[in-house]
């Protein structure tokens, strides 16, 4: 099953000689996981020579001790051992999987002066967003793909019709993805947050006779190709390495090609933050502060349903404006409400069991609301 696994992840690469020679020198960490034996075959499956490792976390410790959370989509925190091992080797590039090596965090040395407001500079280095890593796999991944389909240029006005090729992200990940579909011609779907959701409508489509090229979310967690339909930070971790050598080979980092991104789609910046709190009640109370108001109870009683209520959705009271900014479109995937459909019924599927309110402003802002339920 390995042996087949590796295989296939051998397809996805274009350029092996170029991998082969490339002067890059690459540090990667495990973070105290399983990753390493099977990045390094990744690599060895595309032709590069070995990465240097990050030796204190190479091997699997259920203790994690050298990092305070083992989540490398923490950042700095997390990629210090890794930007130490860089420095002293003179590694320009930094790929670190989590523990069960399923995700994928990058990071890159820049040059001595920079000029790069849209990306946070830890020092001398460049920490990609989960955003960042995944539209710019996208457009590895699809400039490969037009490549081998005989268009290396622009595509023409037919080529969606031509060509039924998709890729897909979560509802809660950049909107830049979907910028690039309508540019490039590509067909973009989004899903629900999660690669259950992803993985699937994959399976959906390709039954529908599209192509499925990728997929992500905003959690550094991506899909290349149709190897396995869920996230996979082994296959991603070769993928963005023959990508950051194709840039080397042209005297290019890979900020300076997240730069010509924007340049070509438009300038995304997005955030990620999170609060911690274990008690439901609270949590409840909150949303529906948020949905109905101050007084929600008085609206609809315990155990009741909204849109069972013959007062929805008059009794919404959502905010029309946030930071002073009107609020232009609402997604309510807790109740089942969208604001711009004739029947106010979203095309997502929703479920009372988590609260999730997406709200889009007048000045292009969009932002959601969610709960997130983890172990431990």
């Amino acid at each position: 099953m390995i042996d087949r696994y590796f295989g296939e992840v051998k397809a996805l690469c274009h350029h092996e000689p170029d991998n082969a020679s490339t002067s890059l020198k690459f540090v990667y960490t495990a973070m105290h996981g399983v990753g390493a034996p099977f990045a390094q075959k990744a690599f060895a499956s595309f032709g590069f020579k070995e990465f240097l490792i990050v030796k204190e976390q190479v091997d699997p410790d259920p203790d994690f001790p050298t990092v305070a959370f083992p989540n490398p989509e923490e950042g700095k925190g997390a990629l210090a051992l890794a930007v130490a091992t860089a420095e002293r080797e003179g590694a320009s590039l930094i790929f670190a999987n989590d523990p069960d090596a399923d995700r994928l965090a990058v990071a890159e040395k820049q040059r001595e002066q920079v000029e790069a407001l849209h990306r946070y500079i830890s020092g001398k280095w460049t920490i990609f967003s989960g955003n960042q890593i995944g539209v710019m796999l996208a457009s590895y991944i699809w400039k490969n793909w037009k490549a081998s389909n005989g268009d290396g240029g622009q595509c023409d006005p037919d080529f969606r019709r031509k060509h039924k090729v998709a890729m897909l992200a979560s509802a809660v990940s950049s909107k830049m993805l979907e910028r690039m579909a309508q540019v490039e011609g590509f067909h973009f779907v989004e899903t629900l947050t999660g690669f259950k959701w992803l993985g699937n409508r994959a399976m959906d489509l390709e039954e529908k006779g599209m192509k499925v090229l990728f997929a992500y979310e905003e959690a550094i967690g991506f899909m290349v190709g149709d190897v396995v339909r869920d996230k996979d930070g082994i296959s991603s971790v070769a993928c963005f390495a023959e990508f950051a050598t194709q840039l080397h080979k042209k005297g290019q980092l890979v900020g300076e090609c997240l730069d010509e991104m924007y340049d070509r789609y438009g300038y995304f910046v997005s955030n990620n933050s999170y609060f911690i709190c274990h008690h439901k009640p609270t949590i409840d109370r909150v949303f529906n502060k948020i949905r109905f108001g101050e007084n929600p109870v008085r609206i609809f009683g315990y155990g009741l349903v909204p849109s069972q209520d013959p007062r929805y959705p008059h009794a919404l009271q959502y905010p029309t404006r946030v930071g002073g900014v009107p609020v232009t479109y609402i997604c309510d995937l807790t109740i089942g409400y969208d604001s711009q459909r004739p029947d106010k019924t979203p095309l997502l599927p929703t479920s009372a069991s988590s609260h999730m309110i997406s709200f889009r402003l007048e000045n292009g802002c969009y932002f959601t609301l969610r709960t997130r339920f983890v172990n431990g």
